[in-house]
């Protein structure tokens, strides 16, 4: 608003209008012309007997010969001049204090919303330090994510899945203020506020960029959706069998239980790079397309990156699934000796000074490797004398070796009234029950003697 009266003087009535209502018409021309067009370019233009003086395109005020003399002038040409030169410096002024008090405000204003943003801060990363100890204090609280009666996530899962996702977002929304109060803060001031639109460039502009690529791909979008989902599920479906099978619920002929961790393993490897590989042109529609060439990169990646992974896990599938090594025996790898408990795809564990040892299948290809023999068992037995013929020792060997393997019966003690025998099962172990019930068929089976 310009200042509350006139640059100059107006003395002198123009025919039936008084001076004062002249000036009160020119005083209220100027603010509306000032107000609403922030104008300053002020001229004069002369007539043969008057001289109108302009903001603008605007006339302000018109002054004769009249003016002139009652401002003691002596012309009006040198009145008129006068009475612009007085304008302008007028208006001059009025937009130097405007822009101070603009300037004084932006400042008020930079202060109140950096008070704004901090606060916003701190509530921010109060909300999440509560969030995340609700979550340590309530783990039994957090839900499992199922589709049914299969488990997506356990609420482990879900539990961290949901710690990540508040500190992203807590990182998110702090990002967002700063910015907000970046953008609010370079607004205010008109030196600066070219930099918005060079911020909002450099910022914003790949993620509408990205969004209008997402919403122009919607419909392919959301098949690659359902098809990651039903790929989960798979994944998903195929780890909780292969659980099942080394956990000895679910028997499966073809696949020992020992075996179920390195082919659940490649199973799950497999299905993601045929979904990658196979599956995403298909859905997709470019046999280039992200999906194939990331399923492609992923199989270059692992065939170059992976080289001693790959070859350690070759190595394992023919050492396990070649059954070169099996649980319970006792072997020497280097330095490191022990019972196998368990052998996977990449290493085999030995149970060694009452802890477990991990040994990688590469490492026995620069080490010695020592299968030690396994104990024969021991069974013993007596029988009354009358019992201990060559007949029976021939018919009790031969069904210890059909239904046992390798056995060997060895009559230890003979006394008056009984004799003692040992049988030394070198390969297979068998239980004492089994071992008596054969020796117990072959006295029945033995001519001439009976079952006492």
């Amino acid at each position: 608003m310009l200042g509350d009266s006139l640059a100059f003087s107006v003395r002198a009535n123009a025919g039936d209008v008084e001076a004062k209502q002249r000036a009160k018409r020119a005083e209220k021309v100027l603010r509306e012309v000032f107000d609403s067009t922030n104008e300053e370019d002020v001229r004069v233009e002369r007539a043969p007997e008057v001289a109108v003086i302009y903001l603008g395109q605007t006339p302000i005020i018109q002054l004769g010969p009249q003016d002139a003399l009652a401002n003691g002038e002596s012309s009006l040409d040198a009145h008129a001049d006068a009475v612009a030169a007085q304008l302008r410096s007028t208006i001059a002024k009025e937009k130097a204090r405007n822009a101070l008090a603009r300037r004084l405000f932006g400042i008020s204003m930079v202060v109140l919303f950096g008070v704004i943003v901090l606060y916003l801060l701190r509530k921010t990363g109060e909300f999440t330090e509560r969030a995340n100890a609700w979550l340590d204090d309530n783990p039994q609280r957090v839900p499992a994510l199922r589709v049914r009666s299969v488990t997506l996530l356990t609420p482990a899962a879900v539990r961290s899945g949901s710690a990540l996702a508040l500190g992203v977002g807590k990182w998110l929304l702090q990002f967002a203020v700063v910015y907000w109060w970046i953008i609010a803060a370079l607004n205010q001031f008109v030196g600066t506020r070219g930099y918005t639109q060079r911020i909002n460039t450099l910022i914003l502009e790949p993620f509408v960029e990205l969004t209008t690529r997402v919403v122009s791909t919607l419909p392919i979008t959301v098949v690659v959706a359902i098809a990651g989902l039903v790929m989960l599920l798979l994944l998903r479906v195929v780890g909780l069998f292969f659980e099942a099978v080394r956990d000895g619920t679910t028997l499966v002929p073809w696949l020992p239980a020992d075996l179920a961790e390195p082919t659940r393993f490649l199973s799950r490897l497999g299905i993601v790079l045929v979904t990658l590989v196979f599956a995403a042109p298909v859905l997709t529609g470019h046999a280039e397309g992200a999906l194939a060439r990331a399923g492609f990169i992923g199989m270059v990646t692992l065939g170059l990156a992976c080289t001693p992974l790959v070859a350690n896990g070759a190595l394992g599938a023919y050492v396990a699934f070649g059954r070169r090594l099996r649980v319970g025996q006792r072997v020497t790898i280097g330095e490191v000796s022990g019972e196998i408990t368990r052998v996977t795809l990449f290493d085999v564990v030995l149970h060694s000074q009452a802890r477990d040892v991990r040994v990688p299948h590469l490492l026995s290809l620069v080490r010695v490797l020592s299968v030690h023999a396994e104990r024969a068992q021991l069974v013993e037995f007596s029988l009354p004398v009358a019992f201990a013929t060559k007949e029976f020792e021939q018919c009790a060997l031969g069904r210890l070796r059909a239904e046992l393997g390798d056995a060997r019966l060895e009559l230890v003690k003979l006394e008056a009234h009984a004799a003692s025998y040992h049988v030394h099962l070198e390969h297979k172990a068998a239980q004492r029950e089994l071992v008596l019930k054969l020796v117990n068929d072959a006295r029945q089976t033995v001519p001439g003697h009976a079952k006492e």
